[in-house]
């Protein structure tokens, strides 16, 4: 028989639990203090704190930076800008020497860009000169002004026109050696009429909406300077930043301004010579002659200013509130018709003995007509 071997229930079987010799169950609760137990998982360490991620570094780095660039750029704009001018703005004179003429040019702010320019001979000796150019004018004449900045660069200009008058350039051409002796026959003053109407209309349409010297006069009556004063299209900026200006003006040359002035001298001196002469001649009688008819002095028989208040295309028909009546030319208002029609509207005529009539008004050129009456 096999000999049974006592069993002790106390006896700790290898990779089991403790057991309890009560129950006989294994205690797994029973561990010994800071022992491992065999084939168990190692625990993970406990979490440690970490430091701040360096993407939110770099983005409070970098919007430091742009603070100041920032800040740096705000600070630069402050020191580099221009003060504003005071008003009235006074930016000197200059002289063109080939004009022989100086400019003086004062600038002015009160909602726009206001200026005031003076222009006159630079030397007193060259003031006759000056006077019979502006006074005689042969071609229209302009002046430019040109506003810049610190560095040269151009801001604004403006053109100033002086008052052009094509009848007289016409007559002063005729008194000249280059003027072409006129054609016989009654048709070279019409001609000549119609050419300086259409001059004066062109006249018209420079002068319109366009800023025109005015002539200051000294005691003996000669044009010591003209003067311009108006608006230029430029913003507060613009008079802020002007720090210099030039002028262009179109004009004659200084050698043609003597030129011209020997030629009306030379004209002065001719008319004045058959007086002279009749002075000195001691009087003689003389055998009574037949008085031969006035010659007309001029083509025109009327002229002068009026209103038109109607204007009839379709009956070729137009009235004055002067009571005067005109046949138009239908074909001769050409493209300008809408501007004809707007009445009231101020006209300037001129008819010549036959009737023939040459009406113009600012901004819509002429048209031809006859006087009904």
């Amino acid at each position: 028989m096999a000999e049974e071997t006592p069993h002790d229930s106390t006896v700790v079987v290898a990779g089991a639990g403790r057991q309890d010799p009560q129950t006989g169950m294994a205690d797994e609760t029973l561990q010994p203090s800071g022992g491992a137990i065999a084939g168990a998982a190692p625990q993970p360490p406990a979490d440690e704190p970490q430091a701040p991620a360096l993407n939110t570094i770099y983005i409070f780095a970098a919007i430091a930076v742009m603070l100041g660039i920032l800040v740096g750029v705000v600070v630069a704009l402050i020191a580099w800008r221009p003060a504003g001018h005071n008003s009235p703005y006074d930016l000197g004179t200059l002289i063109s020497g080939a004009d022989g003429i100086t400019a003086h040019l004062v600038l002015t702010w009160d909602k726009n860009l206001g200026y005031r320019l003076v222009v006159g001979p630079n030397d007193p000796m060259r003031l006759s000169g000056f006077s019979q150019t502006v006074n005689n004018a042969p071609r229209p004449f302009s002046v430019d002004i040109q506003l810049k900045d610190q560095a040269g660069s151009l801001l604004c200009a403006k053109t100033i026109l002086l008052k052009f008058d094509p009848r007289q350039a016409a007559a002063l051409a005729a008194t000249n050696g280059s003027s072409q002796s006129a054609a016989s026959g009654s048709a070279a003053p019409v001609a000549q009429a119609l050419d300086i109407a259409g001059a004066e209309a062109q006249e018209l349409t420079r002068e319109h909406d366009q800023d025109v010297f005015q002539n200051d006069l000294d005691r003996d009556g000669q044009t010591e300077s003209i003067t311009a004063q108006g608006e230029m299209p430029c913003t507060r900026q613009v008079f802020d930043r002007t720090a210099s200006w030039t002028f262009s003006p179109d004009f004659l040359t200084v050698d043609q301004q003597a030129e011209l002035q020997n030629h009306l001298s030379g004209i002065d001196n001719e008319a004045k010579a058959p007086a002279a002469e009749s002075a000195a001649t001691p009087a003689v009688p003389r055998k009574k002659t037949k008085k031969k008819a006035p010659v007309a002095s001029a083509a025109f028989a009327i002229e002068g200013d009026d209103v038109l208040v109607a204007f009839d295309v379709t009956k070729g028909t137009m009235e004055t509130s002067g009571r005067r009546f005109f046949a138009i030319d239908k074909l001769g208002v050409g493209n300008n018709l809408a501007a004809w029609q707007d009445v009231p509207a101020n006209i300037h005529y001129r008819c010549d003995l036959n009737s023939l009539c040459i009406i113009k008004r600012a901004g819509a050129g002429v048209v031809y007509a006859r006087l009904r009456r």
